[in-house]
């Protein structure tokens, strides 16, 4: 195995220099996979780690705008190629769906055969097309379903034995006792590669972690050992050791935090966008929207309005709104 130097955005070995994109398929030591989309540096970074180091489960606690999408839709590929990978389970919001099924077809490469399915509204089809999808088809089967419906149909979920389950989103799994947190938990037993992936995976204090990453390394059940230390079996003493709360269990001061931090950097990628070099510049454009005929009367005569409350407000001098 050769050792590749990365000088300036370029891989020098020996006298050939060869391109990052298609070298990171070499280091990986995977069988021959094709990148649709040029990854940016620290997404490569973050795919390396992924599959490399954390054996193809980890966290994504990445800043919206960073690339998390084209990373988890890459390691699909990468383990479907590598490790004969063939059933994904996407879980997500449901307004993000739509936007996620796009994101596949522009980064996953077209010599990966794959069948996206997008879950329907109706739980009576969702159960239907559950039902029928045999887990021996050869192409890669990716399911697309949202949280209210993963936790409802966990059971046909676990019978389908999904291999890779990715939580998008994973803030939505951090309350303990939810029925959206226990049945992603469930589900994580019968998964061999599990991803949680979110902008804003504290949206209160560092409490809000336990559950993501309760389900990212599959520390359910009695056993201990995958919890990262003993503070992080049960949920009061890891509030105790990492918060102090009033009587009424509402905290007051975390504790413990660089310990947090540490822990969740062994297997896990915390990255906002001014850590992110590579990013291209932002892009602004303007999208017209053709109104209806109601709609568009209501925003006439709000501009209406407006500009006389404008034209009324300079001329009484109202410093406040003119």
């Amino acid at each position: 195995c050769h050792e590749f130097l990365y000088v300036n955005g370029r891989v020098n070995s020996g006298r050939i220099d060869i391109d990052i994109a298609e070298i990171l398929v070499y280091n990986l030591n995977m069988a021959k996979y094709k990148f649709k989309t040029k990854p940016m540096e620290h997404q490569r970074m973050a795919l390396r780690k992924l599959y490399r180091e954390w054996g193809g489960s980890g966290a994504l606690f990445m800043e919206p705008g960073t690339g998390k999408s084209w990373i988890f839709i890459n390691l699909w590929g990468i383990l479907h190629k590598r490790d004969g990978v063939r059933r994904v389970l996407y879980v997500g919001p449901l307004t993000v769906l739509g936007t996620i099924e796009e994101e596949i077809e522009k980064h996953l490469h077209s010599d990966i055969p794959r069948q996206v399915i997008r879950m329907p509204r109706r739980m009576r089809r969702k159960r239907l097309i559950l039902k029928q999808l045999n887990g021996r088809l050869k192409p890669l089967v990716i399911i697309l379903i949202n949280y209210e419906s993963a936790w409802r149909l966990k059971k046909e979920l676990r019978k389908w034995k999904p291999q890779v389950i990715t939580c998008d989103e994973s803030h939505k799994i951090k309350r303990l006792g939810a029925k959206q947190t226990a049945g992603m938990l469930a589900l994580a037993r019968v998964a061999q590669y599990r991803q949680v992936a979110t902008g804003t995976a504290i949206t209160r204090n560092h409490l809000d972690v336990r559950e993501q990453w309760r389900f990212m390394v599959n520390a359910v059940g009695r056993g201990r050992t995958n919890y990262p230390n003993e503070h992080w079996y049960r949920i009061n003493d890891f509030r105790d050791w990492y918060a102090r709360t009033d009587i009424y269990g509402r905290v007051r001061k975390l504790r413990h935090v660089k310990e947090m931090r540490e822990i969740i950097r062994t297997q896990g990628i915390v990255l906002s966008k001014e850590d992110c070099l590579d990013l291209p510049p932002k892009t602004y454009e303007d999208i017209y929207v053709e109104l209806e005929p109601k709609t568009k009367k209501i925003y006439q005569d709000m501009a209406i309005d407006f500009v006389a409350d404008l034209k009324e407000a300079i001329k009484s001098k109202d410093s406040v709104i003119a």
